[in-house]
């Protein structure tokens, strides 16, 4: 018999199977900025503006903390966003038309030592016929087992990670944002806002932002809920995630407050849209954008265990009367004799008076009258 500890590790190892990419919570190998900007001292991120036509030279550094010597794959990517509004870099296989294509590392198959600090040069190429706004990509480290010398550009790039049944990488990104000045487009919206309750009576609040201009947005929410008599019930504000050029994001909000069962409300999201990065006499986004709508409270969790309990109330129920139905049935007819009482009868025919009570619906006094018939069921065992 597989014990729990071992189903447990089956399920981790079908998780973890050939392929997969985990992000490291401790690295042991670090990527940082060579030449970190000298105003934030960031060396996180790769931070520049630059024209049409530019060449972009810069360093990335990569040292390596552990005991051992690590294989390390190295590239760049484009940026996008999850439909919520989060940020990701893409993987190597996926399609690159911006900085992942633009980019060119000088090498991307690295041995480092333990304790070894490794620069990697790097160019990107901006294309002369770039429009003006903001672009975002990065720069990834990928290294683990199946990252090697010999197969790391074929794993990361096809998947063909030979024939390990466990392959699980750490894949380790830095951002880089550019900026080509020139005329801004800003064309970003709120387009929705709604409310909605999960199965498990998490309420949450929906919005829907679409950036159809070229500059990258934090956009801030500021939710205030009201009562039916226009009294704020909740008023609280919450970050959106990034907003990237040509993007619809659908961020999520859950709403922590503790709220009557049953209620009518209204909500308000007044939504800001500072950019991700703010040139010095640049006019912010104008006024917030406001959405107000109504709804109801309906605590469908209640609902849904109370359908529950309901559903198992009257398959109990239909399972009794088919028992009952059952010994009906196979049970032989009496006729009720002078002198005769249900404890009587039941004890004569080795039978609970209770049950003799309920299959011939015999309510209380339990009076029996002579001449009557009622079905006596088979004898219990137990009293055989």
């Amino acid at each position: 018999m597989i014990s729990v500890g071992q189903k447990l590790l089956l399920m981790m190892l079908i998780f973890f199977h050939t392929g997969s990419v985990a992000l490291a919570s401790h690295e042991l190998v670090t990527l940082t900025v060579k030449n970190p900007d000298p105003y934030t001292g960031n060396q996180s991120w790769f931070v520049y503006t630059k024209n049409p036509g530019d060449t972009i030279d810069d360093i990335a550094t990569i040292k390596n903390y552990g005991e051992e010597t690590v294989f390390v794959r190295i590239y760049a990517v484009d940026a996008a966003t999850s439909d919520t509004g989060s940020f990701i870099l893409k993987f190597q296989h996926e399609d690159q038309d911006g900085i992942g294509d633009w980019s060119t590392i000088s090498k991307n198959d690295i041995s480092i030592k333990p304790g070894e600090r490794i620069d990697v040069p790097f160019k990107i190429k901006i294309p002369e016929t770039i429009s003006p706004g903001q672009y975002i990509g990065g720069i990834i480290i990928e290294y683990g087992p199946n990252v090697t010398q010999g197969n790391s550009k074929d794993c990361a790039t096809n998947g063909n990670c030979g024939s390990s049944i466990v392959s699980v990488k750490t894949r380790i990104g830095s951002r880089i944002y550019l900026t080509i000045p020139g005329q801004t487009e800003e064309k970003v919206s709120l387009t929705d806002f709604s409310y909605y309750t999960t199965l498990t009576g998490q309420a949450r609040f929906k919005l829907k932002i679409v950036n159809q201009g070229n500059v990258v947005y934090q956009p801030q929410a500021e939710i205030t809920v009201r009562d039916s008599k226009g009294n704020v019930f909740d008023t609280f504000s919450k970050p959106l995630g990034t907003s990237m050029p040509d993007s619809v994001i659908e961020p999520i909000i859950t709403w922590d407050k503790n709220r009557p069962l049953t209620a009518n409300f209204s909500a308000t999201a007044s939504v800001t849209f500072p950019r991700r990065f703010q040139v010095a006499g640049e006019i912010l986004h104008g006024a917030p954008m406001v959405k107000t709508i109504s709804f109801v409270i309906i605590p469908w969790d209640h609902i849904f265990y109370l359908s529950i309990i309901a559903l198992i109330a009257v398959c109990l129920c239909a399972m009794h009367t088919m028992r009952l139905k059952h010994e009906i049935s196979d049970g032989t007819e009496y006729r009720i004799l002078e002198g005769d009482d249900i404890i009587s009868i039941a004890e004569k025919n080795k039978t609970s008076w209770r049950k003799l009570a309920e299959l011939n619906g015999i309510k209380p006094p339990y009076i029996l009258k002579k001449g009557a018939s009622i079905v006596i069921p088979k004898p219990d065992k137990k009293r055989q």
